[in-house]
Formats: C-alpha cells, structure tokens, sequence
C-alpha cells in the first residue's frame, strides 16, 4: 500500500517523479536523509551527476571515440568521468579554473 508522507525530511529519489513537487511512494522507493545531512541542491546531485557521467561515455562509446575534453575537470561529473574514462581505456584531457 502507497502512503503519503507528511513530514518536512529530505527524501533521495532514484526513479520517474523526482522533478514533480508531489509524488506517491513505496516504502522501498525512497531514502530518507538524515536531518542537517545535506541541503537539498547537494541532494539533488546524488541522482544526476552520475547518470550524466555515465551517458557521456556511453555516447563516446557509441561514437567509437577513444578520447576527449572536458572543460570541467574538478566538478563532480568530471571526477566521475575520470573514473570511468579510466576503466573503459577512453583518453580524456581534463581543463580546471584555478
């Protein structure tokens, strides 16, 4: 059974809804953040830095492209997309502001 909750606590989604203001949930859909955890723009970021980084390579990939740039080395995507160009032997130049 769908329950709503009433409570003001930061949820982690991780499926289709998680750009609606309301959704309903399952309890095993959903993770509740502890409070002070995370501010909700940090927890926004579990989700979508890491599909993002993920679909950048598998765009390469498809591209058959060995190597890249990209120009924002020190965020979280380009951290991710360090470690995945690693594993998938893909070359990647990484530019970062001082």
């Amino acid at each position: 059974m769908k329950k709503r909750s009433k409570s003001n606590k930061n949820y982690y989604l991780s499926f289709n809804g998680s750009w609606s203001d309301y959704t309903i949930l399952e309890k095993n859909e959903y993770i509740v953040l502890p409070e002070n955890y995370l501010d909700m723009k940090k927890a926004s970021c579990l989700f979508i830095n890491p599909l993002t980084a993920l679909c950048f390579i598998d765009i390469l990939k498809k591209n058959s492209c060995d190597s890249f740039i990209h120009t924002a080395g020190a965020s979280a995507v380009g951290k991710i997309l360090t470690k995945l160009a690693i594993r998938n032997n893909i070359r990647m130049i990484n530019t970062v502001r001082k």
